[in-house]
């Protein structure tokens, strides 16, 4: 059985109330590529950015 990983960048801030660009590489567990996108918004992916995803096994 294989699931979708996603790579994407997240917006967080600091403790100064600075902005800045995390690199998130999220497991899903979800065997699908919408499911998988749903789990990445959840994380805090921005629907207008880029995203890159793959399969690996479980």
């Amino acid at each position: 059985m294989t699931q979708i990983v996603v790579e994407f960048y997240a917006r967080k801030k600091s403790l100064w109330g600075e902005e800045r660009l995390e690199r998130k590489i999220v497991k899903t567990g979800k065997s699908t590529i919408e499911e998988a996108y749903d789990v990445a918004v959840a994380n805090g992916h921005n629907p207008n950015k880029n995203i890159r995803w793959w399969s690996e096994p479980m």
